[in-house]
């Protein structure tokens, strides 16, 4: 059974410090996470307040536990797009090791990958995070499609600054914590 547990301004400079590290959207998201809103970690039933704010350390829960945690948390909110920001990954990597998936696109410095609401399953979610090389995952929920011309996908290429836009329509953040055994999540107040 997992609990979503309130780590408050604890948990808001855990994400704040670690969207600082990253470039492109995941810096703008620094922003969102600075307004009001819920900030928590879904946890096992029995976790305890201070062990909950011991972001770093795993032996919590599992990934797979994380991950079927993700996939409610998305499918309980309106449509939209989950975007995972490879925060390791350059452009170039993608010549190397091409991706799986075709849900993806870069802005000329950064690697996205995506995936809309319709077409949300448990093994895509699975699928769509093993695409990600970076041990920290950043990950964000905005409330549309991201709307990309048939070139943009054929060439999964986006103008820079492509998603710098989205901040104001993000419905949640999620960075990986507990050694990727869950999540610090930020959701606006309803």
């Amino acid at each position: 059974m997992v609990a979503e547990i309130s780590v408050g301004d604890a948990g808001r400079n855990y994400m704040q410090g670690v969207l600082r590290q990253c470039k492109g959207a995941a810096l703008h998201l620094v922003e969102v996470v600075s307004k009001p809103g819920r900030i928590f970690a879904p946890l096992p039933l029995e976790t305890t307040e201070d062990r909950a704010l011991q972001f770093g350390l795993g032996g919590l829960s599992s990934q797979s536990d994380a991950l079927n945690w993700l996939f409610s948390n998305l499918t309980s909110k309106r449509d939209g797009t989950l975007i995972l920001q490879d925060v390791w990954s350059q452009p170039s990597d993608l010549e190397v090791r091409r991706p799986v998936l075709e849900s993806y696109v870069t802005d000329g410095s950064q690697v996205y990958y995506y995936l809309p609401s319709f077409s949300l399953s448990p093994d895509k979610l699975i699928d769509l995070h093993k695409q990600v090389s970076s041990f920290q995952v950043i990950g964000f929920y905005v409330a549309h499609s991201l709307n990309l011309t048939f070139e943009q996908r054929r060439h999964h290429r986006v103008p820079a600054g492509y998603f710098d836009h989205l901040a104001p329509s993000t419905m949640a953040v999620y960075v990986s914590a507990y050694d990727q055994e869950s999540w610090v999540v930020w959701q606006p107040v309803q």
